[in-house]
């Protein structure tokens, strides 16, 4: 089920942020957490909806595989070695699609000093190399939407410089 699958990805990085003793150990071992939950490609075609039809296949590749560092960088950023916190469920998981291949599933995450972020996900049942497994396409934090805030900047930068500059505006970001 959707909610359990949330459980085994925070139960992992609960583990990795208690037992990392830097932050680029503790990233290396969020990234690797992500890569099975999340699916960047859905992630990105959300994201550039607008766009995301026009672009060349080499284009979408290099797009996802971006995208994938700054999500990466902006949610791994939110723990921190040795940190402890706290999840809790604001609800079931909740279907969205009558062949519930689609949900919400509601979080709240709690630090140690009295810092709190809601934390929900839109999850996909998908197949990946002939395994279905729940996939987040978008992660909203505080009831503002990751694919949602990204997209109004993204199509603007489109828009007026192009997708190259886009390109060079994340990358230059995820480097910082």
């Amino acid at each position: 089920p959707p909610k359990a699958r949330i459980d085994a990805i925070y139960g992992h990085i609960k583990q990795a942020a208690a037992t990392a003793a830097t932050q680029e150990e503790l990233t290396t071992s969020v990234t690797a957490e992500l890569d099975t939950f999340i699916n960047y490609e859905a992630f990105s075609a959300r994201t550039l909806k607008v766009s995301w039809p026009g672009l060349t296949p080499a284009q979408k590749a290099t797009f996802i595989d971006r995208f994938k560092r700054l999500v990466i960088r902006t949610y791994a950023k939110k723990f921190q070695p040795k940190s402890e916190f706290a999840v809790e469920y604001r609800g079931e998981a909740a279907f969205t699609n009558v062949d519930k291949t689609d949900a919400s599933v509601k979080t709240t995450v709690r630090g140690k000093k009295d810092v709190a972020a809601d934390v929900d996900y839109l999850l996909g049942y998908v197949d990946v190399s002939g395994i279905k497994s729940w996939r987040a396409y978008d992660i909203i934090v505080d009831e503002v939407s990751m694919a949602l805030n990204w997209r109004q900047q993204f199509e603007k930068i489109i828009q007026k410089e192009g997708f190259d500059s886009l390109i060079a505006k994340i990358n230059k970001k995820v480097d910082q």
